[in-house]
């Protein structure tokens, strides 16, 4: 008895690989927002609307004290951003 030998035949999916990059026409700032929004396919003013409500509720739940260091600390990791990815 002859085994009939299968091929297995793999498709070649086309995946165009996203770089992370910082936006050169879409930026307020720096283009880490907007970069992040192009590479994650999510409205920019989404993006920037979460550290603001974020704020807001650290202000409502535990004071201006705690709001003001959640402030420094978004600021912070914005600057790290900013100078970690790289522009278009």
């Amino acid at each position: 008895m002859v085994a009939k030998k299968t091929k297995n035949i793999i498709s070649k999916k086309v995946v165009s690989k996203k770089k992370l990059s910082r936006s050169s026409n879409k930026k307020v700032f720096g283009g880490v927002i907007a970069g992040i929004g192009d590479y994650l396919n999510i409205e920019v003013v989404v993006l920037r609307a979460i550290p603001f409500l974020l704020t807001l509720l650290t202000y409502l739940f535990f004071g201006l004290n705690w709001a003001a260091i959640f402030v420094l600390a978004i600021v912070f990791i914005y600057v790290i951003c900013w100078i970690w990815i790289p522009e278009e």
